[in-house]
């Protein structure tokens, strides 16, 4: 699909040029990271900016952004820049916030919790008989449990619930957050405003866009390492009793 267009009462000029001219505007697209198009439309407005309009007297016949960062932007494309620059500041606050949470989870500890919490469930809510003599011996931040699962404390069980809960909570967060990073940024980017925007204004959005890729890299290979301890059978549900 071709990408959308942003201009407001647009022309198609086309025109030829020496072969030589045509190397020469290629290289500099190239050195400038723009298209040989953009660089053909700059040209030509910085003329009618300038030269025609003393020369001849025009009115200028289109806004420029009034931002030192985003020169020679039209007021759409300015439009766009700003709201993928307000949502990647909200998305990447976030991101970094779940990092350093996914960071801090032990998968060996998660597993276990689920595997206890499972446990007791079968023995205190199932009655099963196996389940209730099933001897267990854990140590988890600080607290250590050694005997049968029918003395296992229902506060500890609780806490062992809260945390899971709270982990498949951030779970759900980072799978909306990235979602949106990719629906509000970076397709937005790439289909609304790369090819419309200076060399200096993509560099930084696309700098940005990269650190929230390598952070959203980091999350998904940590939930690949903590695998599938909180879906499936071991998925805890809470207990409306136990949430009370």
């Amino acid at each position: 699909m071709p990408r959308k267009r942003v201009f407001q009462n647009r022309a198609f000029i086309g025109f030829i040029v020496e072969g030589a001219y045509a190397d020469l505007l290629d290289k500099i697209a190239r050195k400038e990271g723009i298209s040989k198009s953009e660089l053909v439309r700059r040209v030509i407005i910085e003329w009618l900016e300038n030269e025609a309009k003393v020369k001849y007297g025009l009115e200028e016949i289109f806004v420029v952004a009034q931002t030192s960062d985003t020169p020679h932007l039209l007021p759409l494309v300015a439009k766009r820049v700003t709201e993928i620059e307000t949502a990647q500041k909200e998305i990447a606050r976030q991101l970094v916030e779940l990092k350093h949470y996914f960071e801090s989870i032990s998968p060996d500890e998660l597993k276990t919790m689920s595997y206890v919490v499972n446990l007791w469930r079968q023995a205190n809510e199932s009655y099963d008989y196996s389940a209730r003599w099933t001897k267990i011996n854990i140590s988890i931040g600080g607290f250590e449990f050694s005997g049968y699962v029918k003395d296992f404390p229902r506060e500890q069980y609780t806490v062992f619930v809260r945390k899971m809960v709270e982990f498949e909570e951030k779970v759900k967060l980072f799978k909306a957050l990235r979602a949106r990073f990719f629906k509000e940024v970076y397709y937005k980017y790439r289909r609304d405003v790369k090819n419309d925007i200076p060399y200096e204004t993509r560099q930084e959005l696309e700098s940005f866009i990269a650190r929230q890729l390598e952070i959203i890299d980091v999350i998904e290979r940590k939930l690949r390492e903590i695998g599938g301890y909180t879906y499936g059978a071991r998925k805890p549900v809470l207990n409306s009793r136990i949430n009370k």
